[in-house]
């Protein structure tokens, strides 16, 4: 009885610790984007990339599916391709990006800059623009999902 009350407890320790070491640390491939900026086909799901400089960054099909880039300055970044499926890039600095055949399905762009921004063959529907700033300098009203209400 009691062997089995140790063992249980020692698989529950090392489960805990495996789990720690999992979540507690960022991922091999969002310290090379932050390191290098270059990060290309690489797996920063889930990754917190939130107010960090990634101004002309090449994340082409990088998988970035929900991870966070709030407030993160992508200016002139290459996202060719790159999955952004409710990534939040809410108040990002996507400046002069390169979104051409990203996919931003649910998305939240909330108050993003895309001025300048090149959005050719990206996949838009159910991403929020509300009070974003378009690609054309104007901005997005409330209610602006999957395109930009003006």
């Amino acid at each position: 009885m009691m062997a089995r009350k140790i063992s249980s407890t020692v698989i529950i320790f090392i489960v805990i610790v495996f789990l720690a070491a999992v979540y507690a640390f960022s991922s091999a491939d969002a310290d090379k984007v932050l390191s290098t900026k270059q990060c290309q086909d690489c797996d920063l799901s889930r990754e917190d990339l939130s107010a960090t400089n990634l101004a002309a960054a090449d994340l082409s099909n990088a998988n970035l599916t929900g991870a966070n880039l709030t407030k993160t300055d992508l200016s002139n970044a290459n996202l060719t391709g790159a999955n952004l499926t409710e990534a939040d890039l809410s108040n990002a600095n996507l400046f002069g990006a390169n979104l051409t055949n990203a996919n931003l399905f649910k998305a939240n762009l909330f108050g993003a800059n895309l001025t300048e921004a090149t959005l050719t063959g990206a996949h838009l529907f159910g991403a929020n623009f509300s009070n974003a700033l378009w690609t054309d300098g104007t901005i997005c009203g409330e209610g602006s999902i999957g395109k930009c209400k003006k």
